[in-house]
């Protein structure tokens, strides 16, 4: 089941289709955290979530969050403006704000999320089960590709419906 929260971020995307892993994804994915803890300093974390750090298929991206306490986020994206010379994507105030940068044709989404909002402390608790949980891995990775070429929408309600079912494994 889809909750309201998802439904409404649901509404405002659009198409994607499922690729094979890329092996060069962690590569890029020191490139780019090297970068951004020149800018922000050592102790802030750059973590590597998402399909490229499952090691499975996925969007052709590399999902690069930046987690941090909420008054924290507007310094961060000014400091992340400067080092890329773009404007953020997407907003999301208080949750999360999203850079797009193409590295080789591969879609690199650098987020700086409120570390305290529901859907990041939700979000990584689906990642780790995933991540530690080799059938449910296996079990993600064959939904992707079975939504593959089905509109985004759908491709994503399936996700998320597979992430609910992880957070009520939780429980």
């Amino acid at each position: 089941m889809i909750t309201p929260d998802q439904q409404n971020i649901l509404n405002h995307l659009d198409g994607g289709n499922v690729h094979p892993y890329n092996p060069d994804s962690e590569n890029i994915f020191q490139n780019m955290k090297q970068k951004i803890k020149s800018v922000l300093g050592q102790k802030v974390e750059v973590l590597h979530r998402g399909s490229s750090a499952l090691g499975i298929a996925g969007q052709k991206e590399v999902d690069i969050y930046i987690p941090v306490e909420e008054e924290q986020m507007k310094e961060i994206v000014a400091k992340l403006q400067q080092l890329f010379g773009i404007s953020p994507k997407s907003i999301y105030e208080a949750e999360r704000i999203k850079f797009l940068q193409d590295i080789n044709g591969i879609r690199v989404e650098i987020m700086v999320v409120n570390k305290n909002h529901k859907s990041w402390v939700k979000g990584e608790v689906v990642f780790q089960y995933i991540k530690n949980h080799n059938d449910e891995l296996k079990e993600y990775e064959k939904l992707k590709k079975e939504a593959s070429g089905l509109p985004y929408k759908e491709y994503q309600a399936r996700k998320d419906e597979f992430f609910n079912y992880v957070l009520n494994l939780q429980k």
